[in-house]
């Protein structure tokens, strides 16, 4: 335990613990030798943010994201998926995620995960509620 104090006693003080006595108290509680260190580290803008501010785009991205679009569509038993969902968010903006997949007779998990793929294409957002 006194090399992980001390390998890692820079990242108690990040993480708030006023001096080394405060930290060992805590750790003791962890007899069985299992601690884990979370890290969160800022990687940068959301590039999906980026996609959604964009007010035009180029003839050669409006075919990747018809073809992407194309591919979901063809790659699941419910066809045309994608545009029933862009109408359903652009008609009822700010709506929770079950009415809208009610509206459409689909699942919530299955709406919510595809909607999350138009997300990654810039062509939703997450509001607040809906």
């Amino acid at each position: 335990m006194c090399s992980l104090i001390r390998r890692h006693y820079r990242d108690a003080v990040k993480a708030g613990y006023a001096n080394k006595r405060k930290l060992l108290q805590d750790l003791a509680q962890y007899r069985s030798g299992e601690l884990y260190k979370i890290e969160i580290v800022y990687l940068g803008k959301d590039e999906r943010d980026t996609l959604r501010q964009k007010r035009s785009v180029t003839r050669k991205e409006l075919t990747e994201i018809r073809r992407k679009l194309d591919r979901y569509d063809s790659a699941s038993k419910r066809r045309e998926w994608t545009i029933k969902i862009l109408q359903l968010l652009d008609a009822y903006p700010g709506l929770r995620a079950a009415e809208l997949a009610g509206h459409i007779d689909a699942p919530v998990d299955w709406f919510k995960r595809n909607v999350s793929k138009l997300k990654e294409l810039g062509l939703t957002e997450s509001l607040k509620q809906g």
